[in-house]
């Protein structure tokens, strides 16, 4: 292949003339051995760099001695022009078929490589991808899908945006049922697995953490969930252990509180508490006195009753034993003489027994 002499485009060395520009090429044409410029035999000097060509002569020094009449054609020159002119349309085709078919391969490789292109554009979802795929594409048969597919996930990202911005259960679950299919589907239940667990953590029930391990067997927080449920199975408290406990807290306080009796207070501990009202390690002898600092000279007795919203844990210490803590709200009720002072105190109170049920500590703050 060289570039045509006139036009510069591309043309076979073979044909007869230039299919762009109808320049003879076959037999009319010279190279120039200096910079290799492709030069018609017409031309005595190279274009570019004014070489001479090797094969010029001056048209009128080569027919000087021509003869005024035409020459008679030799014998078989007919014959020979008639195959010329058979052989110049044909080469013509040939070259024409080879471009055509060169073409049509490159054709099916830009179209198997755009096809592929496709395949792998539509498993991503960042829509910027598809944008780059319509520039670079313009012409595509698969244009109105990509175009379909990259408004879908802009739709797809405002919406988790505002899931996102909102926060709640309900945004993300509405997400997730807009958008099964999503890339983002992991990233919803993770939301909802973190969702799901802070809920059952803020109740601190069986029945929450069960209600989650439902949820999400396999979740983040399974193995955790898992645990606190072992904890809670190991530290429940029985009904037997409950009326135990209060049992022991209601002799107490109708006893060595209520009758400021020193020895009901040593059978509900052992030997000393550690912490009484603020008093730590007291005796027997120091929680009567206590009590007694409560009988006022109106007041003729006391009576305490711990209400219904008594909440009782049990702690498994590193010996292997229980040891139980009680919240609850405690009424005293004073009998009195004068009538117009208050007749009753409530407090928040807390107390820890051992396994024995023996009180270890108590703290008592009145409630405004």
């Amino acid at each position: 292949m060289i570039s045509c002499p006139e036009c510069g485009q591309r043309v076979s060395s073979m044909a007869g003339t230039c299919p762009h520009c109808g320049c003879r090429i076959s037999g009319n044409i010279w190279v120039c051995p200096e910079c290799g410029t492709v030069c018609t035999k017409g031309q005595a000097k190279c274009p570019k760099c004014n070489s001479p060509s090797p094969e010029y002569t001056e048209p009128e020094k080569a027919n000087l001695h021509t003869e005024p009449h035409e020459k008679p054609r030799k014998r078989g020159s007919r014959k020979r022009i008639g195959w010329k002119c058979i052989l110049i349309p044909a080469t013509l085709v040939l070259v024409a078929l080879s471009s055509a078919g060169a073409y049509l391969a490159y054709q099916e490789k830009v179209n198997e490589d755009e096809d592929r292109e496709f395949e792998l554009l539509m498993t991503a979802s960042n829509p910027e991808f598809y944008r780059q795929f319509l520039l670079s594409h313009p012409e595509s048969e698969h244009c109105h899908e990509v175009e379909a597919r990259m408004r879908q996930l802009v739709g797809e990202k405002e919406e988790w945006e505002k899931a996102c911005s909102s926060g709640t259960r309900e945004a993300y679950e509405a997400f997730a049922r807009k958008y099964p299919g999503s890339a983002r589907r992991c990233m919803c239940e993770s939301k909802l697995d973190s969702l799901d667990w802070c809920e059952a953590k803020s109740k601190e029930s069986g029945e929450a953490i069960d209600l989650y391990l439902k949820e999400h067997p396999d979740g983040r927080f399974a193995e955790e969930a898992a645990e606190i449920k072992n904890t809670m199975a190991r530290t429940k408290v029985s009904p037997e252990e409950r009326s135990a406990i209060l049992g022991r807290l209601n002799d107490f306080l109708a006893n060595a509180i209520a009758k400021q009796d020193a020895k009901q207070a040593a059978a509900a501990i052992d030997g000393k508490m550690q912490e009484f009202c603020g008093k730590p390690d007291a005796t027997p002898e120091q929680i009567a006195a206590f009590a007694k600092d409560k009988m006022g000279k109106d007041v003729l007795g006391l009576h305490y009753e711990i209400r219904q919203d008594a909440r009782i844990g049990k702690i498994r210490l590193a010996d292997k034993t229980n040891c139980y803590e009680m919240d609850f709200t405690l009424d005293e009720i004073l009998s009195r003489t004068d009538t117009s002072k208050p007749a009753s105190k409530t407090y928040k109170a807390s107390a820890r027994l051992d396994s024995q049920y023996r009180i270890i500590s108590m703290d008592m703050k009145e409630m405004p």
